[in-house]
C-alpha cells in the first residue's frame, strides 16, 4: 500500500508540473495577445478591437431598417399583385405591410435615439 501511495503522489506531481509548464504557456502567449491587442487597438479610429464601438449599434440599426423598408416594399409589391391574383390575401399582405412599415419606424426612433446618445445634440443637427 504504502508504494502505491508513493506511486500516486510521484504521478500527482509530474502531472502538476506539467499543468503548470502548459499553464506558463498559456499565460505567456495570453499575455503576449493582450499586448499586441492593445497596441492594435491604438491604431483603429475607435479605439476598440474587442469591444464594439458606439457607432456600430447605429450602424446595425441603420441596416435593421433599411431590411425592414425592403421587406414591406415587398408586402407592398405583393399587394399591387392582389388586385389580379385571388391566391393572394389582400388583408393578410395589409397587416404585413403596415407591420413592416411598423418596424422601420421604430427602428428609426431607436437608430435616432442612439445617435443622439453616440454624437450629442449638435451631431444631430449637423
Amino acid at each position: 500500500m504504502a508504494g502505491r501511495a508513493d506511486a500516486t503522489e510521484a504521478g500527482t506531481t509530474s502531472k502538476a508540473s506539467s499543468e503548470s509548464d502548459l499553464l506558463g504557456i498559456y499565460l505567456n502567449d495570453h499575455l503576449a495577445g493582450l499586448t499586441v491587442e492593445v497596441e492594435l487597438g491604438r491604431l483603429k479610429p475607435n479605439g476598440y478591437l474587442r469591444g464594439r464601438s458606439p457607432l456600430s449599434i447605429v450602424v446595425e440599426l441603420e441596416g435593421l431598417r433599411l431590411a425592414a423598408e425592403h421587406k414591406a416594399l415587398g408586402w407592398c409589391t405583393l399587394r399591387e399583385l392582389a388586385q389580379h391574383d385571388s391566391r393572394l390575401d389582400l388583408g393578410r399582405l395589409d397587416r404585413l405591410l403596415d407591420r413592416g412599415r411598423r418596424q422601420a419606424d421604430t427602428l428609426e426612433e431607436l437608430r435616432a435615439r442612439k445617435v443622439t446618445e453616440v454624437f450629442g445634440a449638435a451631431g444631430v443637427n449637423s
